[in-house]
């Protein structure tokens, strides 16, 4: 006669209350088959892809208040029929001391101040003021990897930088938009402008990649506030010295 199941935890007497019917089913659940661990793992997908079209307007907005979500900015005439992402944050830091890391971003520049595994090759996004990386004008190049690049499509100096990028699969623009607060915060508003084209396979990766970019563009924004915070505060303490 072979050895009764034993689990750990488990009283070996019948609870009262469980039917007698269901008891071997309690010591020895029974193992789920190829089709129904199939239709368990559609399940989970169709869930989370729910989940992720319910929360998917609110990523595409965070920290932008209602008034910078339906504001006109440069570069938003750029790409008719674009999906529109628009995030914000708040910096303590004058807009001319946020302006010098907006200005020398770029793969092989300074980086993008994200994760710089993923977006700049390993090599860590600068951590100090380039002078050689502040000059940038309309029609200068601004690689984003390897083989790929953004151009300079509009910029005012202290006050905003437009980006473009035109390509096969997808084109889009960059905005980063400065806007003072008081004389020692700025409002930063980074609104992004993607058109994967005609193909419903690029307009769907398009879709899908915010995911990633979620998770990269804030870090990139939290990044960005903390070196131009630490600027500011290093710049403020010399001038009182």
């Amino acid at each position: 006669m072979p050895d009764r199941p034993r689990l750990r935890g488990l009283r070996r007497r019948r609870p009262s209350w469980w039917p007698r019917w269901a008891w071997p089913a309690l010591l020895e659940p029974p193992r789920p088959s190829r089709g129904e661990r199939a239709r368990g793992a559609l399940q989970v997908a169709a869930y989370a892809l729910s989940g992720w079209f319910l929360v998917r307007p609110w990523l595409r907005r965070i920290g932008a208040s209602q008034a910078e979500l339906r504001r006109t900015y440069p570069g938003d005439e750029l790409f008719g029929h674009a999906e529109v992402v628009t995030r914000a944050i708040t910096i303590e830091a004058r807009a001319s001391e946020v302006w010098p890391w907006i200005a020398q971003m770029g793969y092989g520049r300074a980086g993008w101040y994200s994760i710089d595994l993923l977006d700049n090759l390993g090599r860590s996004s600068a951590r100090e003021i380039v002078p050689a990386l502040q000059g940038l004008g309309i029609g200068d190049v601004v690689p984003f990897g390897p083989r790929s690049a953004f151009r300079v499509h509009d910029i005012e100096r202290e006050r905003f930088l437009v980006l473009t990028y035109e390509g096969r699969a997808w084109s889009g623009s960059w905005l980063f938009w400065l806007e003072p607060i008081d004389d020692q915060r700025t409002r930063l508003v980074e609104r992004i402008r993607s058109n994967g084209g005609g193909s419903p396979l690029a307009q769907l990766s398009l879709v899908f990649g915010e995911a990633a970019d979620v998770v990269m563009m804030l870090a990139h924004l939290r990044n960005l506030k903390r070196r131009a915070e630490r600027y500011a505060e290093e710049r403020r303490s010399s001038e009182v010295g």
